[in-house]
């Protein structure tokens, strides 16, 4: 018999953030974006599904709607939910980089690095919303990838507007609670 092999803090941040980038209803095992992750982790499909899965256990838009989450929701995914609560945008930083962590080591597993000609660092200046990838695909996933005022479901026309506003809450930068999914055209009005 396969010993249970325990998801680790960086595997459970990268479920976290498809399960906050996903639709409830395409969390299963044959969904490529699960099935990707599955191949970075060393998992199986029906484990990342899962995974993902039980942090709806948590998540009190679907208790809203009586869906609860897999009876096998650890104490580590009701830990990772509250620190999400707690500190959206710390986690939602920390879920992009442990993503970004398993794909640089897709990418550099199996090459030779070389190592760049001239000097090894460049002095630059810029200002970045490093928790906003995250923050527009969670919003976009909470409306269906919709408009909610007209309805559009064109991904590249729609904007995950802050209610209130990025520079006003810095505690809800990366709360998608504080996010409305609008076409550009509203998006624009509203920031007016």
């Amino acid at each position: 018999m396969n010993a249970r092999r325990v998801w680790n803090r960086n595997e459970l941040l990268a479920a976290f953030r498809l399960y906050c980038q996903t639709p409830f209803g395409k969390l299963h095992h044959r969904n490529p974006e699960i099935v990707s992750l599955a191949r970075l982790l060393g998992r199986t499909p029906s484990a990342v599904a899962m995974k993902a899965c039980n942090f709806a256990a948590f998540d009190p838009k679907l208790q809203a709607r009586g869906i609860t989450a897999l009876p096998n929701a650890s104490r580590a995914d009701r830990e990772l939910w509250e620190e999400f609560l707690k500190d959206s945008a710390a986690i939602a930083d920390q879920a992009e980089s442990a993503y970004a962590g398993l794909i640089r080591s897709e990418e550099g597993a199996g090459k030779d690095i070389s190592l760049p000609d001239g000097p090894t660092e460049s002095e630059a200046t810029v200002k970045t919303r490093r928790v906003q990838a995250f923050f527009r695909a969670a919003v976009l996933s909470s409306y269906e990838f919709r408009c909610a005022l007209s309805g559009l479901a064109v991904p590249e026309l729609l904007n995950a507007s802050h209610i209130i506003p990025w520079r006003v809450a810095v505690d809800r930068r990366a709360d998608p609670k504080n996010g409305i999914a609008l076409n550009t055209l509203y998006d624009r009005a509203f920031d007016r």
